[in-house]
Protein backbone atom coordinates (compact mmCIF):
# COMPACT_ATOMS: atom_id res chain seq x y z
CA UNK A 1 0.00 0.00 0.00
CA UNK A 2 1.28 3.41 -0.96
CA UNK A 3 2.02 5.77 1.90
CA UNK A 4 0.47 9.22 1.72
CA UNK A 5 2.70 12.07 2.86
CA UNK A 6 1.77 15.57 3.86
CA UNK A 7 3.60 18.53 2.35
CA UNK A 8 5.72 18.96 5.47
CA UNK A 9 6.66 15.28 5.53
CA UNK A 10 7.72 15.39 1.88
CA UNK A 11 9.85 18.47 2.56
CA UNK A 12 11.57 16.80 5.52
CA UNK A 13 12.19 13.57 3.60
CA UNK A 14 13.64 15.45 0.64
CA UNK A 15 15.86 17.55 2.93
CA UNK A 16 17.13 14.39 4.61
CA UNK A 17 17.27 12.51 1.27
CA UNK A 18 15.31 9.60 2.76
CA UNK A 19 12.92 8.94 -0.12
CA UNK A 20 13.42 5.71 -2.00
CA UNK A 21 12.70 5.25 -5.70
CA UNK A 22 9.50 3.36 -4.87
CA UNK A 23 8.06 6.29 -2.90
CA UNK A 24 8.66 8.82 -5.67
CA UNK A 25 5.20 9.45 -7.01
CA UNK A 26 4.13 12.49 -9.01
CA UNK A 27 3.70 14.70 -5.96
CA UNK A 28 7.12 13.87 -4.54
CA UNK A 29 8.68 14.34 -7.98
CA UNK A 30 7.04 17.78 -8.26
CA UNK A 31 8.51 18.77 -4.89
CA UNK A 32 11.92 17.49 -5.96
CA UNK A 33 11.82 19.55 -9.16
CA UNK A 34 10.73 22.58 -7.17
CA UNK A 35 13.65 22.21 -4.76
CA UNK A 36 16.08 21.83 -7.63
CA UNK A 37 14.74 24.98 -9.29
CA UNK A 38 14.86 26.94 -6.02
CA UNK A 39 18.43 25.78 -5.44
CA UNK A 40 19.66 27.49 -8.58
CA UNK A 41 20.69 31.15 -8.47
CA UNK A 42 18.25 33.60 -10.02
CA UNK A 43 18.83 34.47 -13.65
CA UNK A 44 19.92 37.90 -14.79
CA UNK A 45 16.60 38.61 -16.44
CA UNK A 46 15.26 42.04 -15.62
CA UNK A 47 11.99 43.61 -16.56
CA UNK A 48 11.72 47.19 -17.81
CA UNK A 49 10.78 49.91 -15.35
CA UNK A 50 7.51 50.66 -17.11
CA UNK A 51 6.44 46.99 -17.21
CA UNK A 52 3.61 47.47 -14.71
CA UNK A 53 2.32 50.50 -16.59
CA UNK A 54 2.32 48.54 -19.86
CA UNK A 55 0.48 45.65 -18.23
CA UNK A 56 -2.08 47.98 -16.66
CA UNK A 57 -2.65 49.69 -20.03
CA UNK A 58 -3.03 46.31 -21.71
CA UNK A 59 -5.55 45.18 -19.08
CA UNK A 60 -7.56 48.39 -19.51
CA UNK A 61 -7.51 47.99 -23.29
CA UNK A 62 -8.70 44.39 -23.06
CA UNK A 63 -11.45 45.40 -20.65
CA UNK A 64 -12.63 48.13 -23.04
CA UNK A 65 -12.66 45.66 -25.94
CA UNK A 66 -14.66 43.21 -23.84
CA UNK A 67 -17.18 45.92 -22.91
CA UNK A 68 -17.52 46.96 -26.56
CA UNK A 69 -18.11 43.38 -27.69
CA UNK A 70 -20.64 42.88 -24.90
CA UNK A 71 -22.45 46.10 -25.85
CA UNK A 72 -22.56 45.11 -29.51
CA UNK A 73 -23.98 41.72 -28.62
CA UNK A 74 -26.73 43.24 -26.50
CA UNK A 75 -27.54 45.85 -29.13
CA UNK A 76 -27.82 43.17 -31.81
CA UNK A 77 -30.13 41.12 -29.55
CA UNK A 78 -32.32 44.15 -28.86
CA UNK A 79 -32.48 45.25 -32.50
CA UNK A 80 -33.22 41.68 -33.63
CA UNK A 81 -35.99 41.38 -31.04
CA UNK A 82 -37.58 44.64 -32.09
CA UNK A 83 -37.32 43.71 -35.77
CA UNK A 84 -38.85 40.28 -35.20
CA UNK A 85 -41.62 41.82 -33.09
CA UNK A 86 -42.45 44.33 -35.79
CA UNK A 87 -42.38 41.62 -38.45
CA UNK A 88 -44.66 39.43 -36.33
CA UNK A 89 -46.98 42.34 -35.69
CA UNK A 90 -47.16 43.08 -39.40
CA UNK A 91 -48.14 39.51 -40.28
CA UNK A 92 -50.46 38.80 -37.35
CA UNK A 93 -52.37 42.07 -37.10
CA UNK A 94 -51.82 44.32 -40.15
CA UNK A 95 -54.39 47.02 -39.21
CA UNK A 96 -52.56 47.81 -35.97
CA UNK A 97 -49.25 47.93 -37.81
CA UNK A 98 -50.72 50.38 -40.35
CA UNK A 99 -52.09 52.45 -37.45
CA UNK A 100 -48.54 52.66 -36.03
CA UNK A 101 -47.21 53.67 -39.45
CA UNK A 102 -49.66 56.56 -39.50
CA UNK A 103 -47.73 58.02 -36.52
CA UNK A 104 -44.27 57.16 -37.77
CA UNK A 105 -43.09 60.78 -37.33
CA UNK A 106 -43.80 60.53 -33.59
CA UNK A 107 -41.98 57.21 -33.34
CA UNK A 108 -38.96 58.48 -35.27
CA UNK A 109 -38.80 61.60 -33.09
CA UNK A 110 -39.06 59.48 -29.93
CA UNK A 111 -36.25 57.21 -31.09
CA UNK A 112 -34.02 60.17 -31.98
CA UNK A 113 -34.61 61.83 -28.60
CA UNK A 114 -33.96 58.55 -26.79
CA UNK A 115 -30.68 58.02 -28.65
CA UNK A 116 -29.63 61.64 -28.04
CA UNK A 117 -30.25 61.30 -24.30
CA UNK A 118 -28.30 58.04 -24.21
CA UNK A 119 -25.38 59.53 -26.17
CA UNK A 120 -25.23 62.69 -24.04
CA UNK A 121 -25.38 60.63 -20.85
CA UNK A 122 -22.54 58.44 -22.12
CA UNK A 123 -20.35 61.40 -23.01
CA UNK A 124 -21.06 63.27 -19.77
CA UNK A 125 -20.35 60.22 -17.61
CA UNK A 126 -17.17 59.55 -19.56
CA UNK A 127 -15.97 63.14 -19.10
CA UNK A 128 -16.80 63.02 -15.39
CA UNK A 129 -14.78 59.82 -15.00
CA UNK A 130 -11.84 61.45 -16.79
CA UNK A 131 -12.01 64.49 -14.49
CA UNK A 132 -12.09 62.41 -11.31
CA UNK A 133 -9.30 60.01 -12.27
Amino acid sequence: MKQVHTDEQIQKLLDQKQISEQERDAEVRAYQLLYQALGQPPSDVSIPENFSQKMAALAIQQQKQHVRRQSLRWMSVIISSIGLSMLGLYYTYPPFFHYLLAYKDVFIFTIIVFLAVQASDYWLVRKKQLWTS
